[in-house]
Order: structure tokens, then sequence, then C-alpha cells
């Protein structure tokens, strides 16, 4: 018998992030902001969603009781999320080169 996949599930803080990180990247080309939302949504769609368990487990100071995983996209980008038994769902996201005490879910 076969598993259903896991839905996947973004917060609003997750999406106003990712519009922030749209505007910055797409501040002289908008098209290019675009591709990277594109992207990334792919990324988390192939890699992440089939495979949530995958990424290591991930700790955030001001959040130590959830139970949290990690996924890096491009390098550059720390996509947070949550796995429980239905759904996979994806919390914040930020640059690696910032500091994680700062991230708020």
């Amino acid at each position: 018998m076969s598993e259903l996949p896991l839905a996947v599930v973004v917060t609003p803080v997750f999406m106003d992030r990712l519009f922030g990180l749209e505007q910055y990247i797409g501040r002289e080309n908008p098209a290019r902001g675009r591709r990277f939302v594109d992207e990334l949504f792919d990324f988390i769609y192939s890699a992440v969603g089939p495979y949530p368990l995958a990424f290591p487990a991930y700790v955030l100071a001001n959040h130590p009781t959830l139970s949290l995983r990690r996924a890096v996209f491009q390098r550059r980008y720390n996509l947070i999320y949550e796995v429980t038994t239905s759904e996979v769902k994806f919390l914040t996201v930020f640059g690696t080169a910032q500091s994680a005490a700062d991230v708020s879910l």
C-alpha cells in the first residue's frame, strides 16, 4: 500500500517574507524576482515536499520546542518548515547570512 503525499502548506509569514525577497531580487529586473519565486516553489514541490525528512532538523533559539527542519535553496536561502502527519508547513524563509535569532514565525 502506498502512502499519500503530504500536503504542502505555506504560512502568511512565509509568503510575506517571500514577497519581500521577490521585490528585493527583482528591484532592477522584475522578471528575475518572479523567476526566483517560481524556482523556489519548484524546489519545494520537487525536493522538499516528497522527501521532507531528508533535510536536517533545525532549532530556532526563539522557538526551541518546535520540531523544525531546514532546507537550503540556492545556497543562499533557508526554508524553515515543520512536518506533521498530514502536511509539510513552510513557516519562514530567510537569507543564510541573516542571524536566525532575528527570525520570527
